[in-house]
């Protein structure tokens, strides 16, 4: 499949077959992507008796159901993962990045194999692990204007909405850091700011936005962007001749 979006274009095939499952006499719906000369197997979790599997078509026999779904579901389910695997070219020609296929392969088991459950679990522990990143290049920013600081870091507050503005003073979590936070200063640092005057007049130190105007989405969103960003805002903060 040849995608061509962009200033890259990036061609790639999807394969779907069956694997042999161990313990039973049902196979393994395997999609196997080629990059280049790079490939990588995504293994999913439908299971097919081989019969019931047209090999030309790639897809399940007309007429026949799988475990209790008809083989319009299952061939459904199936172009649900091809339209998966053709989304995420299409995502790194937007973003002008290289694919990597360990990447899909991590994020199609993200999407399609893991329970809510799973996927919950997976999320605030991957959101504490960015706090944590947050946080040393926050202390980084710092040092670059005082070398010497004493820095203790403690866990960060994050209301999770990505803009600040005047409905923020109405009760949100910025607000009760705020009420909290005595004489320590408190910056609000956000992804878009909105009614500057009246959070600066609220109590707030700082209101900053940590994306420059003209910002794009996709790039605000890269986890390496950011932390320069904060980097950045905090020695802009601290030091406004830098």
């Amino acid at each position: 499949m040849r995608t061509d979006i962009g200033h890259r274009i990036y061609i790639h095939n999807t394969n779907c077959s069956l694997v042999k499952s161990s313990g039973t006499n049902l196979h393994t719906l395997r999609l196997r992507v080629t990059h280049g000369c790079n490939r990588i197997d995504l293994r999913t979790r439908i299971r097919i008796e081989p019969k019931l599997w047209d090999k030309r078509k790639q897809k399940v026999r007309q007429g026949y159901n799988v475990n209790g779904n008809t083989y319009n579901d299952i061939n459904t389910t199936i172009n649900t993962y091809m339209q998966y695997i053709v989304g995420y070219f299409h995502e790194c020609e937007l973003m002008k990045r290289e694919p990597v296929l360990t990447d899909l392969r991590a994020k199609f088991n993200y999407t399609f194999k893991q329970t809510n459950a799973q996927r919950s679990s997976e999320f605030f522990l991957l959101f504490d692990e960015f706090i944590k990143e947050a946080n040393q290049a926050a202390a980084e920013g710092i040092r670059c204007v005082h070398p010497n600081a004493e820095i203790v870091e403690v866990p960060v507050s994050d209301g999770g909405e990505g803009s600040a503005d005047r409905q923020t003073l109405m009760g949100k979590l910025p607000m009760g850091i705020l009420a909290q936070s005595g004489r320590v200063p408190v910056c609000l640092i956000a992804g878009k700011i909105s009614d500057r005057e009246q959070l600066l007049q609220a109590g707030f130190a700082h209101v900053e936005c940590i994306n420059p105007p003209g910002f794009s989405l996709e790039e605000a969103m890269r986890k390496e962007v950011a932390q320069q960003r904060i980097q950045r805002l905090l020695i802009g903060i601290l030091d406004p001749s830098a």
